[in-house]
């Protein structure tokens, strides 16, 4: 998957959430960007919402709460601006349809949150954007993943959407426990849907996120503060502080590393080693003039510097035109031609 300049199937896009870890505070937004940026993260992603359009005034203290963690417009073109600047691909998840057409100018690339995954206005309205397009999978089974991917793919044909899309496997628990972080969906969601898929992690710390790159995923999300005990806002504690975000790049790109290529080659650091590790073709005893060949007469030793082991049958019942001492080598200049 393609976004900007950055491919994901060559190399995993690192995404650091800052969300709403900000928590309204545009100086603090500021600082969580220039901190992804040295930390060697890829991209920023925020959540962007008009709280009026987004949850119920009847829950009154959830939407004084996300009233407060409002960043004004203005506010988000700086920080996109910023990011720009540092070298980070922009992404948003829009929460309204007013913010998603808001954010069309401005991101990269689009997220529909999981709680949102059966919002279909706010997925058709983003899809008609052309951005690229990631859809996480939290309190989704199979099935309903299939309603979404079937909601998508029926837009691309009847609206010529093309722009690349991925899923990402999410559990939507704040923090998620370690025995339920389903890591293996990663591949499963990969073949079943035949998608790129990533993975958006709750869970506290950096271990599932580097396991969820060794299974192949091309997205790694990870929630990101400036301190764990910022707040008692419930994000700060399973989110990533600098330093284990700066882990987290580094591990990732490790396991990218040593993952490879999905073919079997001759690896350059293990060509040096072809010769003393393979095996030629020489006498196992003291062989005269004239003695025809036997496989009893054969010994495969190391290094390779002579016949290899499967060209037996050059040799076997042919006459010798020299002596041949035991573990020396036999070649085929040492034996008659066929008549």
């Amino acid at each position: 998957m393609k976004i900007g300049a950055h491919d994901t199937a060559i190399r995993p896009l690192i995404v650091a959430e800052i969300g709403n870890n900000h928590e309204g505070r545009f100086k603090v937004a500021q600082e969580l960007v220039l901190a992804a940026a040295s930390c060697g993260a890829d991209a920023v992603k925020f959540q962007t919402f008009q709280a009026e359009r987004f949850v119920s005034r009847a829950d009154a203290a959830r939407f004084q709460r996300l009233k407060g963690f409002e960043l004004a417009p203005a506010q988000f073109t700086q920080l996109a601006e910023l990011a720009r600047s540092r070298g980070l691909i922009v992404l948003s998840t829009p929460l309204d349809l007013e913010s998603a057409a808001f954010l069309e100018p401005l991101v990269d690339a689009f997220k529909i949150a999981s709680g949102d995954n059966t919002f279909y206005p706010l997925i058709e309205r983003v899809v008609r954007s052309g951005k690229p397009l990631i859809v996480s999978t939290g309190l989704s089974d199979t099935e309903q993943v299939r309603r979404t991917v079937e909601f998508i793919r029926t837009r691309q044909r009847t609206q010529g959407y093309s722009a690349a899309w991925a899923l990402l496997h999410c559990v939507s628990s704040y923090p998620v426990e370690p025995a339920q972080a389903n890591l293996r969906s990663i591949p499963f969601l990969a073949k079943t849907f035949g998608v790129p898929v990533g993975y958006s992690d709750h869970t506290v710390g950096i271990e599932a996120a580097v396991l969820a790159a060794a299974l192949g995923a091309e997205i790694i999300e990870k929630h990101v503060t400036l301190d764990h005990d910022y707040s008692k806002f419930r994000d700060h504690q399973l989110s990533a502080n600098p330093e284990q975000l700066q882990q987290l790049v580094r591990r990732v790109r490790e396991v990218t590393a040593m993952l490879g290529r999905f073919d079997k080659r001759v690896q350059p650091c293990e060509q040096s080693a072809t010769r003393q590790l393979r095996r030629s073709i020489a006498a196992a005893a003291d062989l005269p003039v004239g003695a025809q060949l036997r496989w009893e007469d054969l010994v495969w030793l190391r290094p390779a510097a002579g016949l290899a082991p499967g060209e037996e049958g050059q040799l076997v019942g042919k006459v010798l035109k020299r002596a041949v001492g035991s573990g020396e080598l036999i070649g085929l200049s040492d034996v008659e031609p066929t008549r």
